[in-house]
């Protein structure tokens, strides 16, 4: 019987096999091939981490950012299909620091309305649900 080498795959096969079977045109599919596409997931992967790394290094900042992982897929023109996905990406993670930023500066909560302000609110909600009947 001949020995089978056990190929050792950084991401799981069996998940990318299901997501390859996941579209309608894609029949069987070799137990080769999704170990074939995690190792070009693995180099990709290697190719966008590098060339952050450089652009992090270029300007001499300690921690690689979003920003940095765009600014490599704005300048290679093969990665144009990650404009998109990077650019909102970017987005959320701007939007989610500025929050966390304004949640550490006020640590306050809301105070509770009491029963008088309760009773106040139904009222006022009351008289403008009457204007619209």
């Amino acid at each position: 019987m001949p020995y089978k080498k056990r190929v050792i795959a950084r991401f799981p096969p069996a998940r990318i096999k299901k997501i390859m079977q996941m579209d309608d045109d894609v029949g069987k599919v070799s137990s080769q091939v999704p170990v074939m596409v995690s190792r070009a997931l693995e180099r990709f992967l290697e190719y966008i981490m590098l060339s952050s790394a450089e652009i992090t290094n270029s300007k001499d900042a300690k921690t690689l950012t979003s920003q940095h992982i765009l600014e490599v897929v704005t300048n290679d023109s093969r990665l144009n299909f990650l404009k998109e996905a990077a650019l909102k990406s970017c987005q959320s993670a701007n939007g989610n620091q500025s929050n966390e930023a304004g949640a550490s500066f006020s640590n306050k909560k809301d105070p509770k309305p009491t029963n008088r302000e309760n009773t106040k609110q139904s009222e006022e909600n009351d008289d403008e649900s009457e204007d619209y009947e």
